[in-house]
């Protein structure tokens, strides 16, 4: 534990905190001893210089998916027996024929995946989904697992603190190292997109046909996003504050930013994905305070996310081709600020001419 506090205290100054006073109060907060602070000190000065810059990784897979049909729906039963035929196990688990190679190079802490799917209302969209992602998977040659996060109360939905219940409950259930955060509408199109865990956080779906395959603006981490355990302990997961549409990804960077975090992209236009059309469906209303909460991000890091997340699993089932966390999130609570929201732009956005957010 006390090796997850330091790792998560490791990064550059924030809001008047530096990275050893950031230590000491997440080891008081956790009721730990810090023993000596020098046995630390080495990998936090290393942090300080630290800038998050994408960077391309070496791709896995051999090439573009073709024939992906995102407009027929299939049910669950045509397309389970199918898949069951090719390993899946009951709630979505699947692991490389004994004696074949496995991805990730043999490394078996890198290829062992979770995929972790906020869902609220799109019974079309998520058997499309599973069509293409377990071959997808497979293909790769990855020991995961499928894991359907469903928001089942009232509540604005609230995708960040989805990630956060999905991250706890797919570890106490399998020992993965790697944590794929996937909007249920995004299917992959490229297996040179690799899904084993690097080093540092990868952002996935840079070319997505929905923004004509280019990247949304330079700052944009929606979609897919993966990180390793370790990397999701230093940010403290994600935040628990935005109810709605919007924010929790632009917050998720701010964490990086925080701690000194690089984070890297697939190169040559790997991250190519599919959407599913709307099939009906109509997205969470836009969060109005999302902006306003925003601002706050790097003070609000060590008290908002993954230690402070609060839910009732009301029910976890494993079907044949995934495990359905069906959980009831505690109360709604957004802290309301005085800050004016920038005015920006979807023009100015994609030219990159100006950010459109800061975090404080």
């Amino acid at each position: 534990m006390l090796g997850r506090l330091a790792s998560m205290a490791l990064g550059s100054f924030c809001a008047g905190f530096t990275a050893v006073t950031l230590l000491l109060q997440l080891v008081a907060y956790h009721g730990q001893e810090a023993g000596s602070i020098a046995e630390y000190k080495p990998a936090i000065d290393a942090s300080l210089s630290a800038a998050p810059v994408a960077r391309a990784l070496d791709p896995d897979g051999d090439g573009p998916v073709r024939n992906i049909d995102v407009d027929s729906v299939p049910t669950l039963e045509d397309i389970s027996p199918i898949l069951v035929a090719t390993g899946v196990k009951l709630g979505g688990l699947w692991q490389p024929p004994v004696g074949s190679r496995l991805g990730c190079g043999g490394n078996t802490r890198k290829s062992r995946v979770a995929i972790l799917i906020p869902y609220r209302n799109r019974p079309d969209h998520l058997p499309i989904f599973l069509k293409y992602i377990h071959p997808f998977m497979q293909r790769q040659n990855l020991n995961y697992g499928v894991y359907v996060i469903e928001q089942a109360d009232e509540l604005p939905f609230n995708r960040a603190e989805l990630f956060n219940v999905g991250f706890l409950e797919a570890q106490r259930d399998q020992p993965y190292s790697c944590y794929v955060f996937h909007d249920v509408d995004h299917v992959p199109a490229d297996d040179r997109n690799s899904y084993c865990c690097g080093d540092e956080p990868r952002h996935l779906s840079t070319n997505v046909d929905r923004w004509d395959y280019k990247l949304l603006y330079d700052q944009f981490l929606g979609g897919v996003t993966q990180f390793g355990d370790s990397h999701v302990y230093a940010m403290n997961g994600m935040s628990n504050a935005y109810w709605g549409w919007g924010g929790e990804d632009d917050d998720v960077l701010c964490r990086w930013r925080t701690i000194g975090m690089t984070f890297s992209r697939p190169p040559n236009g790997y991250g190519r994905y599919r959407t599913i059309g709307s099939h009906g469906h109509h997205s969470a209303p836009k969060n109005k305070d999302r902006f306003e909460v925003l601002k706050m991000a790097r003070s609000r890091m060590l008290i908002d996310g993954l230690n402070t997340v609060q839910y009732d699993l009301m029910d976890k089932i494993r079907h044949p081709l995934f495990t359905r966390l069906k959980v009831r999130l505690g109360s709604q609570n957004v802290t309301t600020m005085t800050v004016e929201p920038p005015k920006r732009t979807l023009r100015e956005i994609r030219d990159k001419t100006i950010p459109h957010w800061s975090c404080q």
